[in-house]
This record gives C-alpha cells, sequence and structure tokens, in this order.
C-alpha cells in the first residue's frame, strides 16, 4: 500500500495550480453475531457467539483528470468457546482512475485481503471450504478509448495469488491472471451493444513434504455479446451469453523402482500430465428497478466458471435479488436472497447447491450513528459418492459509526 500512497501524491500533484477536493472518512464497526455452525460442517456441528471490532477509513480525492482513493478495514473476531479461531482480517483497497483525454481514460487499482476460504467461498459461489487463513493480492488495470461518439473499445487485464499459511489445511496456493476486450456501441440513450472476449488463467502449486509441486493448470477462452438497455430513468436491463472452451492440465508426480543394467536398482520420480477440456456456456443478467423513492430492487443470474481453493473447476449458476424499502426517514428494511448451483468439470459427479436468505434491518440512531439487525440462513447439500448436507444460522447486531467527510477541501 506505500507505493499506492506515492500514486496518490503522483496523481494530486499532476495537475498544477488545481487543489483536490480531498474527504477523510474514518468508520467503526462494532457487532455480535451467533453462529449455529461456525465451521459450516455436515456433522459435528459447533455453535459459539462472536464479538468483531471493525474500524476503518476511506481516503478519496477528486480532480480535474483524477479520481484516487484508499479504503483500508481490519476486522478483530473472537470466539467465546472457541479462542484458537480468534484472529485478524484485513481488507485493503487502492485505486486511480484518470481522464488523459476527452477520448481516453485508464483505470487501475490494486488490493490485499486477509480472510477465511470458507467465507469467500461462500459469499462468490456458494461452495463450502475449511475456515483456514486465506491471503490474496491483486492488481489490475484498464484502459478505454473513445473511437466515436458512439464507438469505444476497452482493454483490461488483472493478476494476483492466494496462499494460505496453515499448511494443516493442505490447500494448494495459487496465481491467477485475466485479460478482457470489449468494443461497445452505444446505439442510443437507450440501448448499447458490445463485443466482449475474455481469458483467465489460474495455476495451483501443491504442497507437499515441505517442496512446492506444480499440479494443475485451469484456463478458458471465452468470446460474448451483451446489451444495456434502459427502460426509464428507473428501471435497465443487462443481457450478455458467451460460449467458454476450457482447458484443465493436471500434472502428477509419482516413485517408480528403475531397473538399471547390470543389476543396479534405483527409486526415480516420474511425473506425467493429464489434459481434460470442456466446452460450454455462459451467461449473465441483471434487472435494476426503482419502483418509488423508497422502494428499490435488483435481480441478477448468471452461469460461468468458479475454481475453487482446492482446486476444483465448477460450472457454476447463480441468482440472486435484493431489495431495499425505506420504512421511514431513519429506517430501512432489507432482504438478501442467493442460490449457486455448482457442478464439477474435473470431477464430474460432485454437485452443490446453496441457498442463502439473509433479512434485515437498519435504524438511525443518530447523524453518524446507525444500528442494524439481520438474520441469515444457509443451506447446502453437496452430492459425490453420497449427498450431504449442512445449514447454519446467525443473527448479528451491529453498530455502525460513519463519519462522511471528516476533512474535506478545494
Amino acid at each position: 500500500m506505500l507505493a499506492w500512497s506515492v500514486i496518490l501524491l503522483t496523481a494530486a500533484g499532476g495537475a498544477p495550480g488545481i487543489a483536490a477536493d480531498w474527504a477523510f472518512s474514518p468508520s467503526l464497526r462494532v457487532s455480535e453475531v451467533y453462529d449455529s455452525n461456525i465451521n459450516f460442517q455436515f456433522r459435528d456441528r459447533q455453535g459459539d457467539f462472536i464479538s468483531s471490532i471493525k474500524p476503518g477509513f476511506l481516503l478519496a480525492g477528486r480532480m480535474e483528470q483524477d479520481q484516487v482513493s484508499l479504503e483500508c478495514f481490519i476486522n478483530g473476531i473472537i470466539y467465546a468457546d472457541n479462542n484458537q479461531l480468534d484472529r485478524v482480517e484485513t481488507f485493503n483497497y487502492a485505486s486511480w482512475i484518470r481522464q488523459w483525454s476527452p477520448r481516453f481514460s485508464s483505470d487501475v487499482g490494486a488490493a490485499f485481503v486477509k480472510t477465511t476460504a470458507l467465507e469467500s467461498q461462500l459469499q462468490e459461489a456458494g461452495i463450502r471450504a475449511v475456515l483456514a487463513d486465506q491471503y490474496n493480492t491483486s492488481f489490475r488495470a484498464k484502459v478505454t478509448y473513445l473511437l466515436t461518439e458512439a464507438l469505444s473499445v476497452a482493454l483490461g487485464g488483472s493478476t494476483g495469488q492466494a496462499w494460505y499459511p496453515n499448511r494443516e489445511f493442505n490447500l494448494p496456493d495459487s496465481r491467477n491472471a485475466a485479460g478482457n476486450l470489449t468494443f461497445a456501441w452505444k446505439r442510443s440513450d437507450f440501448d448499447t451493444f458490445g463485443i466482449e472476449t475474455s481469458y483467465s488463467f489460474k495455476h495451483y502449486s501443491a504442497y507437499l513434504e515441505d517442496t512446492y509441486v506444480d499440479s494443475q493448470d485451469v484456463q478458458f477462452f471465452r468470446p460474448g455479446l451483451y446489451w444495456e438497455h434502459a427502460f426509464s430513468e428507473t428501471a435497465s436491463i443487462l443481457l450478455g451469453a458467451g460460449y467458454r472452451r476450457t482447458q484443465i492440465e493436471v500434472t502428477c508426480s509419482y516413485p517408480v523402482l528403475l531397473f538399471i543394467p547390470p543389476n543396479r536398482y534405483a527409486m526415480v520420480n516420474k511425473t506425467f500430465t493429464a489434459t481434460t477440456g470442456d466446452d460450454s456456456y455462459d451467461f449473465w443478467v441483471t434487472l435494476k428497478k426503482r419502483w418509488s423513492d423508497r422502494l428499490t430492487g435488483s435481480l441478477s443470474a448468471g452461469r460461468d466458471q468458479y475454481s475453487d481453493a482446492s482446486g476444483n473447476t465448477y460450472d457454476h449458476m447463480y441468482a440472486g435479488t435484493n431489495i431495499n424499502y425505506a420504512l421511514t426517514e431513519l429506517t430501512n428494511l432489507g432482504l438478501d436472497l442467493r442460490y449457486d448451483y455448482n457442478v464439477g468439470i474435473d470431477e464430474g459427479l460432485r454437485e452443490t447447491n446453496y441457498f442463502r436468505v439473509t433479512p434485515s434491518v437498519e435504524r438511525k440512531l443518530a447523524k453518524d450513528l446507525t444500528l442494524r439487525l439481520s438474520g441469515s440462513y444457509q443451506y447446502q447439500t453437496e452430492q459425490y459418492a453420497s449427498t450431504e448436507t449442512a445449514d447454519r444460522f446467525l443473527t448479528q447486531v451491529e453498530l455502525v459509526w460513519q463519519l462522511p467527510r471528516l476533512l474535506a477541501g478545494k
């Protein structure tokens, strides 16, 4: 993040004579949660009370050509009965958007996150994992150029890695890279059509007897089309579909007793590589609607590919909705629903179904202080050799203190 502080200062000084509009917004979240199944296990389920304190801040600056931001949070988690699970999580994000000219712009960003494999995978794809510390770093960049008033081209890419310091869980480290090329045609104020080509590569390194062993490469290539339409100022839809070609390459090593003439034997390692392919399709749809000043909602669904922390690769389908209703000027009601279905590509028979429902209510106690009450029920079935089920209830009381602009100036 030190490098990003330099970028922020460089961007701020990139326009001589133009002062920046800066805002520094600190926050503090304190919560108490009851989790009926802390490891989301099929059996031997154990509940616990979990206390959390999460300080953080957002630093944002806006200039004539630049927008920069740095957002950081630390989350200290304490379990009432399972102190061995106590941990500190951290979430750090930095970004820099620059308008180089009326036609050319760039957007770069970086992130460092420490969380758990269990929570990250459930949020992303509804796949169970062990409650292991997970470190993630990533860097992304995107440039956009307007060829004409109606036609634009964008080129983006990202790279990152994930690793697990506790080898007890035997999770492989991974590196990833992705690229995206998009041509968009703005036909009118209501319609935009686009051609999007995506590539993704992920490399897993297994950890065996204190030695890293190359184990698996997963890559896919997907050309696709999309359409954005604004029905009105309060309703819009995004539709897209693409054809995906996936290739999975697994490298394994095993010991072999080799005969060396005339009368000697030696143990050597033999390595072989197996490659499998899969042809499939993806789609994505997002519908947003504001029914009134009080009621808003969104619906999203899609099909894509997901590779989990263990190196398994899935065809992943999802559907979800979010509804928010302002009961009064001080009270908001919310409801999130999510369903994920996964079927293994490289393991074939493995299937998972995951469902999550999360109602919530927020009450503004003061100008900068909010009380949030929420609950969540999560349910998963996993079918491999047999069918297993896991579920859990979570109830949470959270107090949020947020100062929107502690430091601001022009």
